[in-house]
């Protein structure tokens, strides 16, 4: 889910109204549905430090030290061959979103990845039928879980102690490859600036699908008495992604110790900056699903609002779409005691914040979900002084691309309309994130029948959606897939406390049902003939 960045506003003028620049606004908004893009502008002198553009591509060589199962001496051995260090890094490091960039010239093995894929084909999904995983894969991860689990659990603990933020996953990077390397695999590192993908060996000319992890942490001090915890201070991974990737690794390990060989192409997809730096939307705009002619995408979100060993996955919207809005009022200023020889950004913008309820309660269908929070409110220095701007800032959150479109729309109108009713001037801007995640029906039908599988078929439910945002949903604009919510809340381990929490932690009995739940469904699809 992500976190608030550190996207500059676009600054509007104008007397009287909403000044809007260009490519903004509500005439600009008007034709946002659920797949446009906008980037979002920097504004200079916020404070902000711009992250450097991304390397090109390379391969990270050497390989870790064997695993003992969770020693001190084991990850000191395995950060030297990674080239991890210990803590390191500043105590806080300013997240900031990115604009989309074009792709870096792929090395050699990216090439052979991508001549490997072939041209993309078109795989519909027969939504008739329940497709049953084979049931070699399911006995194969039962007898080998005595061996896979601890594994899992170590690369969990280990990428939990190295947070990073986005675009800034270095180390984690490394990690990721070494291990990958010391499968006997290729990785291909640097995807966008710290992303890998590797290709799991074995798969024949079947549909492709590929599994994607998110890799970025927080800039959130964690709670001292977690242990393991993070050695970076300022940074935790507090939404899940160490585990995600711990799972999306153990599908390497799997195939490269032995599970029976695929019906088709499997891909490994440890993706850079979910949570600020829309890296998935930087993966599709470079072209890498088409390049790797990639059929169908899963992913998964291990969910604390969700109990342990359930699991929600969705035909439709699964996660909502995430905008940020800000409107500054301006006037002339004066005293407080004379209020009629000024006009008052203040009431304005309280009235600002009562109307902006309104545009949900009356302008959006109410079977479809929208919320819009005012998270900041801010005007004036002294009690008898009537300021010369006040500013509201807040985030919305719909469930479809018509309804964030129309709502979008509506905020520039309302806050037009109550500035000419005051006698002020209104700047409306928009930091536009992400779209609502949308599930394929046919895919999520997949996804479910291997849940069932593995939870048991009461523990799956195709619902309810939920009003976080997730940058998976650039992944499904452009290809058939689904995405899982994992439920993880467990008071006895304390994994029930929300996500972006200083005392959130995973609750790692849910890891091996997630590597099974995505593997099966996988499967699946890869068993599924083209149309």
């Amino acid at each position: 889910m992500p976190a608030r960045g550190s996207w500059g506003w676009r600054r509007g003028s104008g007397a009287g109204g909403v000044g809007r620049g260009p490519g903004r606004g509500r005439r600009a908004l008007a034709g946002l549905g659920a797949g446009a893009c906008p980037e979002p502008a920097r504004v200079a002198g916020r404070g902000s430090r711009a992250a450097s553009a991304p390397a090109a591509p390379r391969r990270v060589v050497g390989a870790p030290a064997p695993r003992s199962s969770s020693s001190r001496a084991h990850r000191a051995s395995l950060a030297g061959a990674a080239g991890l260090g210990g803590r390191s890094g500043p105590a806080s490091v300013r997240q900031e979103r990115q604009p989309c960039r074009g792709a870096a010239r792929p090395t050699r093995h990216a090439a052979r990845l991508s001549r490997s894929a072939g041209r993309q084909r078109s795989l519909p999904v027969n939504d008739a039928r329940s497709p049953v995983a084979d049931a070699a894969l399911r006995r194969w991860l039962t007898e080998h879980r005595s061996a896979l689990e601890p594994e899992l659990v170590g690369d969990y603990r280990e990428l939990h102690g190295i947070p990073e933020l986005a675009f800034e996953e270095r180390l984690t990077a490394r990690y990721l490859a070494a291990r990958l390397e010391a499968l006997g695999l290729e990785p291909q590192v640097g995807i966008e600036g710290t992303g890998v993908i590797v290709e799991v060996p074995g798969g024949t000319s079947g549909p492709t699908v590929m599994l994607r992890a998110d890799m970025d942490g927080l800039p959130i001090e964690e709670d001292p008495s977690h242990d393991p915890g993070s050695r970076h201070p300022g940074r935790m991974h507090a939404c899940g992604h160490d585990g995600h990737m711990a799972i999306v690794l153990a599908a390497a390990r799997a195939f490269a110790t032995g599970a029976p060989p695929l019906p088709g192409r499997l891909l490994l997809l440890f993706q850079p900056a979910e949570e600020a730096g829309g890296g998935a939307r930087r993966i599709v705009e470079a072209g890498w699903l088409d390049r790797l002619g990639v059929d169908f995408i899963l992913g998964l979100h291990l969910w604390s609002f969700a109990p342990l060993g359930r699991a929600i996955i969705p035909d439709g919207t699964v996660l909502a779409s995430s905008d940020e809005f800000q409107v500054g009022f301006h006037g002339p200023g004066g005293h407080g005691a004379l209020p009629h020889e000024s006009q008052d950004v203040v009431l304005a913008a309280a009235h600002l914040v009562v109307a902006m309820q309104s545009i949900v309660a009356r302008d959006v269908d109410p079977v479809r979900p929208a919320v819009l929070t005012v998270g900041r409110l801010e005007a004036g220095k002294a009690p008898n002084v009537i300021p010369r701007r006040a500013e509201v800032q807040g985030t919305f959150r719909a469930g479809d691309g018509e309804t964030r479109a129309r709502v979008l729309h509506r905020i520039g109108e309302v806050a037009e309309a109550i500035a000419r009713v005051h006698g002020v001037r209104a700047e409306v801007d928009f930091g536009t994130g992400y779209p609502a995640t949308i599930n394929d029906a046919g895919v999520a039908a997949v996804y479910r029948t291997a849940a069932a599988e593995v939870l048991g078929a009461s523990a799956v439910a195709a619902g309810p959606p939920a009003m976080a945002s997730e940058d998976f949903a650039f992944y499904l604009q452009h290809r058939r897939g689904a995405f899982c919510l994992l439920g993880m809340a467990d008071e006895a381990t304390g994994s029930a406390h929300p996500h972006h929490s200083p005392a959130f932690r995973i609750a790692e009995a849910a890891l091996f049902p997630g590597l099974e739940t995505m593997l099966l469904a996988a499967w699946s699809l890869m068993n599924e003939p083209p149309d």
